[in-house]
């Protein structure tokens, strides 16, 4: 089938790092195998030594033109290596302006967007003091908007420099047009990630592949129909703090708290306020199969993202364990959200989201086994790692020999 089509590709994959592989990077992982047996030749870019082969700061991202102008020798020799090498180029989750714009411009090219971080200049989509995700397009007019919001800023929290606000505001837009009209194409992960890259480009074809919500197998266990969870890093846009708003409006609940990250401290003090007491645990980071373990047993997963939730990967993957979810309805979250065993509510809307965990609380509490595994295998069927493998190897075909 497919994998007939691939025998002999050349493919290379550019990805920031390998070492502690997240939902992107284990793409690579999941997909290595099953490129191996399609007869197709993987190579792996990363910034550092975790791949085949080690970028450096070309992977670095940047809007500064004297950064830009010493990226570019160096970046047209890596597409003319790539070139020669290669037949086909994946940017994963990264695109250097430099590099992805040379590579693009020397061999076929596509660009994978699994987060705002070619339509934001801050990467994220999301206005702190407001709490709530951004819809406008990037421009100018984000300096207005920074000034207000403070959103110009990494995802720690760290605010940009000058000069890195004023030349990502006003470059980010066209410099994502330039990269889509010379890439091949572009693959997101979610209806939303394509609305809101197409709001910034017109790349010649977009393939929507949702990513594999990894789930490691665990041993049944029995469900506590108490017990709320969350899981994510501690950071304002992951909405940590609405979770814990959450379970003060529900007496009869308990809530763990899984993932680390700067808000910890402020939200432990939260806790505390609210007089949550031994109700909520918060369990720091967990292991893979750690997590899958714990979603067997709640109740509810709560996902309560301010940001532009590109999709979510802790939805669909409690969704395959069996676990219902109540979570916001934001960027790509309706990808998963709108079918059986999760409930979605406006965003921000706390009333509703504890409502909608209430009701999670209660039909698992009621619901018969046989009814939850149903949509359990069915999460499994469209989030799992066979569908993903097969679709995106179809993906490769087509890219790589278009009629």
């Amino acid at each position: 089938g497919v994998s007939g089509l691939l025998e002999g590709l050349r493919l290379c994959v550019v990805a920031g790092s390998l070492a502690r592989p997240g939902g992107t990077e284990r793409y690579v992982l999941l997909l290595r195998e099953a490129l191996e047996e399609a007869g197709v030749a993987l190579e792996v870019l990363t910034r550092d030594d975790s791949g085949d082969a080690a970028l450096g700061s070309l992977l670095d991202d940047t809007p500064d033109p004297r950064r830009l102008l010493a990226q570019g020798g160096e970046a047209r020799a890596w597409a003319a290596r790539l070139a020669r090498e290669r037949d086909l180029v994946i940017f994963l989750g990264v695109a250097p302006f430099a590099l992805t714009l040379a590579v693009a411009r020397a061999l076929p090219t596509l660009i994978s967007v699994h987060t705002p971080f070619l339509t934001c200049p801050a990467g994220s989509r999301f206005l702190p003091r407001s709490g709530r995700a951004c819809a406008r397009r990037a421009g100018p007019g984000c300096l207005q908007v920074d000034r207000r919001e403070g959103c110009l800023s990494l995802q720690s929290g760290a605010p940009l420099p000058v000069l890195g606000k004023v030349s990502g505001a006003l470059t980010r837009a066209p410099r994502t047009a330039l990269l889509l009209r010379a890439a091949r194409g572009a693959i997101v992960n979610s209806e939303a990630t394509r609305a809101d890259l197409l709001a910034h480009g017109d790349p010649a074809r977009t393939w929507l592949i949702h990513p594999p919500a990894f789930l490691p197998p665990t041993p049944p266990a029995p469900r506590e129909a108490d017990l709320l969870l969350f899981v994510g890093r501690l950071t304002p846009f992951k909405g940590a703090s609405d979770a814990l708003e959450v379970l003060r409006r529900l007496p009869e609940a308990r809530l763990q708290v899984i993932g680390e990250g700067s808000e910890r401290p402020r939200l432990e003090a939260l806790a505390q306020r609210l007089g949550l007491g031994e109700r909520v645990a918060f369990l720091g980071w967990r292991a893979p199969e750690q997590v899958a373990a714990a979603m067997a047993r709640a109740a509810c997963l709560l996902v309560p993202s301010r940001w532009f939730e590109a999709f979510g990967q802790v939805g669909p993957q409690a969704l395959q364990a069996g676990c219902r979810v109540a979570a916001y309805e934001v960027g790509g979250v309706a990808d998963w959200g709108r079918s059986e065993g999760a409930e979605l509510v406006p965003c921000g809307d706390l009333p509703g989201l504890a409502r909608a965990a209430r009701r999670a609380l209660a039909r698992a509490g009621a619901t018969r086994e046989e009814g939850a595994a149903a949509w359990a295998a069915d999460a499994r069927a469209r989030f799992g790692v066979e569908r993903f493998r097969r679709e995106y190897l179809a993906l490769l075909a087509e890219a790589w020999r278009p009629e």
